[in-house]
């Protein structure tokens, strides 16, 4: 079998030493902000530089930037955990970024999967690199 992968556009630019931000990449390329705001928002909500952010931080900091929990998908400790938070946005049973992006469709999102988080500007994913097909999509946010 072989994998397919989806090749993510270039969004932006990272700042100098800085790693393990794509919280802060996805916020800047989907809000159309740059990577010095995106920055700054996720450092005021309790993200440390060079350090991940749990999902509680990430979903206050992305909410005080305009973006909506849209839906959850699957059963995953990821998934139950943010059913929990927002008990009034739709689970549905999992889908892989294959299925979703065609759904998707225009609009400014940020879609997580499990450890990471990527951007999708008007159907066009934003991050860097390639992304596998069959990556199972965990949440989605939108603008607005």
């Amino acid at each position: 079998m072989v994998r397919e992968y989806i090749k993510a556009e270039r969004g932006v630019e990272r700042m100098r030493d800085e790693r393990n931000d794509c919280t802060v990449r996805a916020l800047a390329c989907a809000k159309g902000i740059s990577y010095d705001e995106a920055h700054a928002c996720m450092n005021a909500y309790g993200r440390e530089s060079r350090r991940g952010v749990k999902n509680a931080t990430l979903t206050v900091a992305y909410e005080s930037a305009g973006f909506k929990m849209a839906a959850i998908f699957g059963t995953t400790k990821k998934a139950r955990f943010l059913k929990h938070c927002h008990p009034d946005v739709p689970n549905f049973k999992g889908t892989t970024l294959k299925k979703l992006l065609p759904i998707l469709g225009k609009g400014r999102y940020i879609v997580g999967i499990r450890g990471h988080v990527f951007a999708v500007v008007d159907g066009v994913v934003m991050d860097y690199g390639y992304l596998p097909t069959g990556l199972y999509v965990t949440n989605i946010y939108k603008l607005g």
